[in-house]
């Protein structure tokens, strides 16, 4: 069996950039009721429809 090759980007921290997105979200959604993340997360999920 074949092992699969991987390539890694140089310099990713995938732990800081999942901070960096989670920071973003959360200040975009500070103050928005539930309708409102509803509808943040729905268009988020498929920003083409």
């Amino acid at each position: 069996m074949k092992k699969s090759e991987t390539v890694a980007i140089k310099g990713f921290k995938a732990v800081e950039y999942m901070r960096k997105v989670r920071r973003q979200i959360n200040e975009e959604t500070r103050d928005m009721n539930f309708e409102e993340l509803k509808k943040y997360f729905d268009n988020k999920r498929s920003p083409g429809k």
